[in-house]
């Protein structure tokens, strides 16, 4: 699977790798699968070439992938599946969900535009009800750590290398499927050392990712993010269109059962959005048993991973997402960030043709609020909210405006040997003997790495370069609601 032979290889933009494309490089039907390796060793880091870039690869009658079923029968764990947590399957808290008194309002028409609701979260990930909170902060972590790689290697995105399209370079969404009794045995050894049930899922899915790390890296994946799933929906026949749609009703249907544990399968896998080249797939498979399954080129990876996390592991002490290869911390390393505060703006009144800089929200108190699913109960269930706003009134209407922050992470490639310190001392709280401490000023940030701009200049500093575009999103930086 993606072993293509070229009549001009010459003409190709693989001049040191003869007849071999990447992984992510083809396009693949997304109901047959290819597979991985374990044990093979680690592409060295940084300093790839061009025949490192991604390049698609249509599929034709001469292409046509190994097609490889993999093995999904359910693992019968007994008594353990009760001690299994999967995200928001916990509980949640008294005031989870409710909508606080503040709200953004329209600073023109606050009586007849429809406010902002700001609900109040708990952010954990085991609550079903504030779960998407702290899904949609990983999304958006993990872009920024994606982006950030892309940009160590290959500059920022308004600069990308001379004749090559950017979506060569973004990274592929692969899920890489092991063998049912590499399974069964990891499970057999970890059942025999763990002390109580509780500590099962923490202890296999550390060893699991090891595992999964160690198979990835070996066929070729040099850099990415990796999402364990430990469960499978009974009759799931791998609705790619929910995948592609980063619809997460599928699963969550079943998991916000109280007999959830009844409606899924154990059968662990994981998925990564990954760079690098693979190894064909007829020879993964057959030198290791395990099978990948190319989905798509990833072009949003805050909504992927929201989707992967819907539905990972949540136990206490399981990291649900992490970074391998040049991704890693201990290869990427994070120096810094740019913020900027931007006034968030209402809608209708901008479609009315109000001016931007008049069209603001600020932050006000309800008196009283009613919804469209408030009458109707199952409905509320249905929708998992109370619904867009119908009637409402304000006790108070300030004039603070509502903004929200957009922020850039700044990342450079660590260097070889170079060992990752725990703390900088460059860093935030971390101050040297000989040094007066530091007084925090209102508005101002403590940490000397944290650069905030003006909603003016952000532009001006992305079209110099001085801020690094997103290479997923070319006009800049991620946002986050405050």
């Amino acid at each position: 699977m993606g072993n293509i032979q070229y009549a001009e290889q010459a003409n190709k933009v693989f001049p040191d790798r003869p007849g071999f494309s990447s992984a992510s490089s083809y396009a693949v039907d997304e109901c047959s699968p290819g597979e991985p390796v374990p044990g093979g060793s680690s592409r060295p880091g940084y300093g790839y070439g061009i025949s490192d870039l991604l390049v698609p690869i249509k599929r034709n009658a001469d292409t046509a992938p190994f097609a490889l079923k993999p093995d999904s029968g359910d693992i019968d764990i007994g008594a353990l599946r009760d001690h299994l947590w999967e995200v928001g399957t916990g509980d949640a808290r008294e005031k989870c969900g409710t909508v606080l008194h503040t709200a953004a309002a329209c600073s023109r028409h606050p009586g007849e535009h429809k406010p902002i609701l700001i609900p109040d979260s708990c952010g954990r990930r085991t609550c079903p009800v504030c779960w998407p909170t702290w899904a949609e902060r990983a999304g958006k972590r993990g872009a920024d750590v994606l982006n950030g790689y892309l940009t160590a290697r290959y500059g920022p995105a308004q600069k990308a290398l001379p004749g090559m399209k950017r979506e060569y370079l973004l990274p592929r969404h692969v899920s890489f499927h092991p063998p049912r009794k590499v399974i069964e045995a990891l499970v057999d050894e970890v059942v025999t050392e763990i002390e109580h049930p509780d500590q099962f899922q923490r202890v296999f899915a550390r060893r699991f990712r090891k595992l999964c790390t160690e198979v990835i890296t070996g066929a070729g994946g040099v850099a990415g993010a990796l999402v364990l799933h430990e469960i499978r929906l009974k009759g799931d026949r791998d609705v790619n269109e929910s995948d592609r749609r980063c619809d997460v009703n599928r699963y969550r249907e079943v998991l916000d059962r109280p007999d959830w544990r009844e409606h899924v399968k154990y059968y662990p896998h994981c998925h990564t959005a990954l760079f690098g080249f693979l190894e064909p797939a007829g020879d993964f498979h057959a030198r290791t048993g395990w099978t990948y399954r190319l989905h798509r080129v990833v072009e949003e990876p805050e909504n992927l991973i929201f989707y992967l996390l819907s539905h990972a592991p949540a136990a206490d002490r399981v990291n649900s997402i992490t970074y391998f290869g040049g991704c890693s911390p201990r290869r990427l390393q994070r120096v810094g960030e740019y913020r900027c505060r931007e006034k968030v703006r209402c809608n209708e009144c901008l479609e009315a043709g109000i001016p931007k800089e008049e069209a603001f929200r600020v932050v006000s108190r309800l008196d009283k609020l009613t919804c469209e699913n408030d009458g109707d109960p199952g409905e509320r269930l249905r929708r998992r909210g109370r619904g867009a706003p119908v009637s409402w009134t304000y006790e108070t209407i300030s004039d603070r405006k509502y903004v929200k922050v957009r922020r850039v992470g700044i990342y450079r490639a660590r260097l070889p040997g170079e060992k990752k310190r725990a703390r900088d001392p460059e860093g935030p709280g971390v101050r040297m003997p000989w040094e007066p401490r530091r007084v925090r000023v209102p508005g101002q940030s403590l940490s000397r790495r944290v650069r905030y701009i003006r909603e003016e200049d952000w532009d001006d500093y992305l079209a110099r370069g001085i801020i690094p575009g997103s290479w997923f999103e070319p006009s800049g930086g991620e946002a986050d609601a405050l």
